[in-house]
């Protein structure tokens, strides 16, 4: 995750859910938190995705042929 100055980065992703404009953004936590809880508030803040360090190439393709689909190609 990148850290942003004032800001969790769940806190960055919950306010960008709140603008129309990025309502079909794919935001994946790429973390090395593998935790219930922490798996809970990355999808409470919006997140699409959640995989834990190290991810496996294939789940990574995975997720962004996923997020491709979702927007018919249109990334």
């Amino acid at each position: 995750m990148l850290p942003v100055p004032d800001f969790s980065v769940y806190e960055v992703v919950r306010r960008l859910r709140e603008k129309s404009k990025f309502d079909k953004l794919h935001v994946l936590a790429l973390t090395a938190y593998g935790t219930t809880t922490s798996r809970a508030r990355a999808e409470e803040a919006g997140m699409n995705a959640y995989l834990v360090k190290p991810a496996l190439l294939d789940a990574l393709t995975n997720e962004i042929l996923r997020a491709m689909n979702a927007h018919g190609n249109n990334c």
